[in-house]
């Protein structure tokens, strides 16, 4: 958990004991439970008192709530760290805000869920708020009450796949998912302006925070983590190491800061290539020739008799100008980040932040292949600062690679192209599985010429389920375009039908006219009438099968659609 980002806007709450309290818990796990407690109740019971006790100097340190006073007083709850877990202490001796006379306490655990948390909350405090919302902060000369209205920040899973039906905004919701993860308040002030997110999602993107992929047959290991790559130098093929999407986005999430280092870096490509450069090295001051190679990697001669050529990757120059790892040829790599710093103002600024990987079609790759070693590697307790985390050495660059805790990977997966009882077992005992299945509700304001398309979609995902399954049901995507001004109308209508409806039901159903006309009716799919004129006498001993026609002239008339669904038990 980032916890300077999940603060961020509360640094007045978020004091250096509330930031020294968190820091001891032991996971990520403790301390999204930990901060949805305090959230929760500062949501629900704003006029709560919460202050600190103890401090960075002392042997504990408690966040208590409940109204202090000028007297000694006593908080209604407060968290602190016992042994390996995180506890909420309840006081019974409080004005008779515990209906249990007893004393309680409940430690961070899986068995206790936002809801039930929720709903114990409302059963300990009475509607009646006490005191007036003090941030945490000393009461040493602050008088200043204010009202602690946080934003209620529910964890996320590390690993999501979004799984469900073609057609039921699988890839559309990815972009919610990741502004939820990397901008939080974003995302909940502008959750229903749609042009506004999508604004936000590609501003990140570009900034490298969301990288997008998708997986299909020939998606390999050497795509994802690394692989060998070839270039031509000179006329000479040079092999070097190529860096795949999941490392180079693992690397960026490890970093603790950002750079201006992708314009610097264009703007001494752009000059080498011009003018040409030579520096020396640091210790031995040998003159060392630059030159910049057609896939925009520098190439470093040094000035000997033998004047053997070595690759620096761009990537592996900003891993170590931003995070300080060795890569190839170190003492080359000092020179050219020292000139950077001096020529072009490089510089650097400690920055901490969620990134995201979207991996579209997920079950469409050989996960085995493509994640190799690394399948351990992204559970939550594997990853960096988890109890049990884990690393591995890569198997070309031989270097030491983990996986952040805050790169979350949000998956989709359709299951018409493979059923969910098939994924790979290693995937779904990784992943968090949420299932996206047709909402024919949002099309139930739309009627064209009578046609009511909610219904409509009902009867039709009714009967394919019953001849197939609701894995291979109708997404209300196919038909969303009809609230497009100007669009909804029967011509829209038909041409959905024409294109993409009926095609899919081919595929869904190999050709198999019967069950399509069960589906569409006999008004869209007719028999074809069978002749007799073959050149044979046998032809009374041959079952010949039936054909069929698409009446497509019907799409266009309303008593077509509305026939469908007229007398169907689902609607």
């Amino acid at each position: 958990m980032d916890l300077d980002k999940e603060l961020e806007g509360f640094t007045d709450y978020a004091n250096d004991d509330v930031r020294a309290l968190f820091n001891r818990f032991n996971s990520d796990r403790d301390r999204r439970w930990a901060w949805f407690v305090l959230t929760e109740i500062m949501r629900r019971f704003p006029k709560l008192d919460h202050y600190t006790t103890g401090g960075v100097g002392k042997t504990y340190i408690d966040i208590r709530i409940g109204e202090k006073t000028a007297q000694e007083g006593k908080p209604i709850l407060h968290m602190y760290k016992e042994s390996r877990l995180v506890w909420l202490g309840l006081r019974s001796n409080h004005n008779n805000l515990i209906q249990n006379s007893d004393q309680k306490s409940i430690a961070s655990s899986l068995s206790i869920d936002a809801q039930k948390l929720t709903n114990w909350l409302n059963n300990l405090l009475i509607p009646n708020n006490i005191g007036s919302g003090r941030k945490p902060k000393s009461y040493i000369g602050d008088n200043n009450r204010q009202s602690a209205n946080l934003y209620m920040l529910e964890p996320h899973p590390l690993n999501t796949i979004l799984y469900g039906p073609p057609g039921t905004g699988k890839t559309y919701h990815t972009i919610n998912k990741a502004l939820e993860v990397i901008d939080y308040k974003f995302y909940k002030t502008h959750k229903f302006d749609r042009k506004a997110l999508k604004k936000r999602f590609d501003e990140l993107y570009a900034e490298n925070k969301i990288v997008i992929t998708t997986f299909h047959q020939s998606y390999s290991y050497e795509d994802f983590v690394e692989g060998l790559s070839a270039d031509s130098i000179d006329g000479k093929i040079v092999y070097g190491i190529k860096d795949g999407i999941f490392k180079k986005i693992s690397q960026n999430a490890n970093s603790q800061h950002t750079s201006n280092f992708e314009e610097v870096y264009t703007k001494l490509c752009n000059d080498i290539e011009e003018n040409g450069l030579t520096l020396k090295t640091l210790k031995r001051n040998k003159p060392i020739d630059i030159e910049v190679s057609t896939q925009q990697n520098l190439v470093v001669i040094p000035q000997t008799e033998t004047k053997t050529r070595m690759t620096l990757t761009k990537e592996n120059l900003k891993q170590r100008i931003l995070n300080g790892v060795i890569g190839d040829w170190p003492s080359y790599t000092i020179v050219i980040k020292k000139y950077l710093e001096d020529h072009y103002h490089l510089t650097t600024q400690f920055q901490k932040s969620n990134y995201v990987l979207i991996i579209d079609e997920i079950n469409r790759g050989n996960i085995s292949n493509i994640f190799g070693e690394l399948i351990t590697l992204i559970e939550d307790s594997k990853r960096v600062g988890a109890d049990e985390a884990l690393s591995t050495t890569l198997p070309y660059s031989k270097d030491s690679f983990s996986v952040p805790s805050n790169l979350y990977i949000i998956g989709t997966m359709n299951t018409a192209d493979r059923s969910l009882t098939q994924i790979d077992t290693a995937l779904r005992r990784r992943f968090h599985f949420e299932e996206m299945m047709p909402q024919p509700e949002l099309l139930d304001s739309i009627v064209i010429e009578g046609i009511e398309v909610g219904k409509l979609l009902r009867c039709l995902n009714a009967r394919i389920e019953a001849l197939y399954d609701r894995e291979h049901t109708l997404g209300h995507a196919f038909l969303m375009e009809l609230l497009v001004h100007n669009k909804d109308n029967i011509q829209t209508l038909a041409t959905i039908f024409e294109n993409k409806i009926i095609p899919l039901l081919q595929e869904y159903f190999f050709d198999d006219w019967g069950k399509i006309q069960l589906i569409l009716g006999e008004q869209v799919i007719k028999e074809k009438p069978q002749f007799s004129n073959f050149a044979t006498s046998h032809i009374n001993n041959i079952v010949i099968p039936k054909a069929y026609d698409i009446a497509i002239e019907t799409l266009k008339e309303p008593d077509t659609y509305i026939a469908l669904y007229k007398n169907c038990l689902s609607v």
